[in-house]
């Protein structure tokens, strides 16, 4: 039997994430890591997943910069995003995720650093 985590990596998703994840208000858990054939850009809408606990787009093809949105999500605690495409700065409304623990953010073309705010 194989463990949630190593199935995350067993499928073949393709394509974007679509806007319409924004109103799967009761998701906890978005992990689509290892799908390298999933790009496009991260959309502003996961924002609107407000039960959000673990966010994880480790391993993608997925560009562009982290949603401001992403300082909605009052409950994430880990966000995976090492080895994807993304980049630009790790936007200061992530210092909003107050239950954040865990921050992956390496391999990426992400600059700047880390808000200072974060983790008070």
């Amino acid at each position: 039997m194989q463990s949630l985590e190593k199935s995350q990596f067993d499928n073949r998703l393709s394509g974007k994430i679509p806007k319409s994840i924004g109103r799967l208000g009761k998701l906890e858990i978005f992990r689509v890591g290892g799908n390298q054939n999933l790009n496009g850009e991260l959309p502003w809408e996961i924002g609107n997943c407000s039960n959000l606990v673990v966010l994880g787009v480790a391993e993608t093809s997925i560009t562009g910069s982290i949603p401001a949105s992403v300082g909605l999500l009052k409950n994430l605690q880990t966000i995976a995003m090492y080895t994807s495409l993304l980049s630009g700065p790790i936007p200061e409304e992530i210092a909003n995720c107050t239950e954040l623990r865990n921050l992956y953010p390496y391999q990426n073309s992400i600059s700047g650093s880390i808000p200072k705010r974060i983790g008070e």
